[in-house]
């Protein structure tokens, strides 16, 4: 394979973030809700043509002070962030490539949207990195007629994508405040599907409940019973968890009035601020 050289514009080592090596083409459909709104989706993503040998992430911070194709770099980031870490659902894939994670992000740290680290999106809140993400979701196994709690989505990246798969979402933020920006933010992607509510992040939303699926938006130290408890038989709560040193994503799943827990794989989900364990005093 010749070696690919970078478009008018683009400084050197930006290239492959233009590249149409692998593109992701999705077909949109739309259904309705119950109150017979649209409700947008994705309907289901075609396979890549042909897949590159090997995709770098590139920030767009690298590419400073040139074009960027941001849909090649979603591509890039879908790539090297999220196929070769065990992520197969073509929905959630095609998801990910319609929406624009830049969108959720200050103007500051745009260039950041699509590193692989996480990226603060206002106080206490972050865009995780799609590796994180994407694993946490596919880890849900969520359908699209379940109904989905969102948990500190801030900005509101993880509810426009999560609305792609479940049959409606409820996205949770702390105050009134928090869950305007929110609505704003949503409504500034045309997205619908997805009804904002505000109140204490552990005490979940019991009058919206029982959940299918209740996805968190960082890693915490204790779980909150009230989540555990506002999930419905066969429900699946999607969080990562401090252990010790290590960070790991735990997928709790309800059965018969009791909840079993597994640990799908290591996280590095940023902290969500108010779900510190207590200190206490040791002799």
């Amino acid at each position: 394979m010749g070696r690919m050289e970078a478009s008018p514009g683009i400084e050197p080592g930006c290239a492959d973030l233009q590249s149409a090596t692998s593109p992701l083409r999705h077909e949109a459909s739309s259904t309705t809700d119950a109150g017979g709104a649209a409700v947008g989706r994705v309907a289901r993503g075609r396979a890549y043509a042909k897949r590159p040998e090997r995709t770098r992430a590139l920030s767009l911070a690298e590419c400073k002070g040139s074009h960027v194709d941001l849909e090649a770099a979603r591509t890039a980031m879908i790539d090297s962030q999220v196929r070769p870490n065990d992520v197969t659902d073509r929905r959630l894939i095609a998801a990910m490539a319609a929406v624009p994670r830049e969108a959720f992000v200050p103007e500051a740290r745009r260039g950041l949207a699509y590193s692989e680290a996480s990226v603060e999106t206002g106080p206490g809140r972050a865009l995780a990195p799609a590796r994180d993400f994407s694993k946490l979701v596919h880890a849900a196994a969520i359908r699209d007629t379940d109904r989905l709690l969102d948990v500190a989505p801030g900005a509101g990246y993880s509810s426009v994508v999560l609305v792609h798969l479940a049959g409606s979402v409820v996205a949770l933020e702390q105050d009134e405040a928090s869950a305007k920006i929110l609505k704003d933010n949503l409504a500034a992607q045309g997205a619908s599907g997805v009804e904002v509510v505000a109140g204490p992040l552990k005490a979940g939303a019991a009058a919206k409940g029982p959940f299918d699926v209740i996805f968190v938006n960082g890693a915490i130290e204790d779980v909150p019973d009230a989540w555990l408890g506002q999930l419905a038989e066969g429900g699946r709560l999607v969080v990562a968890v401090n252990e010790g040193l290590v960070r790991r994503a735990r997928v709790y799943t309800r059965s018969g009035g009791k909840t079993a827990w597994r640990t799908p794989f290591e996280s590095s989900s940023p902290i969500l601020p108010g779900f510190e364990k207590a200190a206490s005093f040791q002799l």
